[in-house]
């Protein structure tokens, strides 16, 4: 189900999975179609926490502007027999206090909670990972 709504001036489409898309991606009879394509991407299929130590935090896009982090979680990942590399986990976040509170602790554990989506969309981020809220920052040795 689609439903519109005026936010500033600007028409903005709600979807039933609590995800908006902006009007200028969309218009007149395209809406329906639109929200049917990107309905796989916008979708929430579960939410979870990880933990490990944040390695950083940026803003970056070059039309659309997104926070990306990395979080180096302990152990080691191996995607062949003869090689082995650390597990990083990458995501990107939405809210703008979450991020800018991230940013300033980069270095320290911390748990973040994400949700997952089966894909990106440019306005969200670069990653199907976005994360929601901080659970707790250790602030370490």
């Amino acid at each position: 189900m689609i439903r519109g709504r005026h936010s500033g001036g600007a028409m903005i489409l709600k979807l039933t999975c609590y995800e908006e898309i902006p009007s200028h991606f969309c218009c007149g009879h395209h809406r329906r179609a639109v929200a049917v394509l990107l309905r796989p991407v916008l979708f929430c299929i579960r939410g979870r926490v990880k933990a490990g130590t944040l390695n950083y935090v940026v803003k970056k896009g070059f039309i659309f502007k997104t926070y990306e982090g990395r979080l180096i979680q302990t152990g080691l990942k191996s995607t062949s027999p003869t090689s082995m590399q650390s597990n990083e986990f990458t995501f990107s976040i939405e809210d703008p206090s979450i991020a800018e509170r991230l940013m300033l602790n980069s270095g320290k554990e911390v748990e973040l909670h994400y949700k997952e989506y089966i894909g990106s969309v440019p306005w969200r981020g670069y990653s199907e990972f976005i994360v929601d809220s901080v659970v707790e920052i250790n602030p370490g040795k």
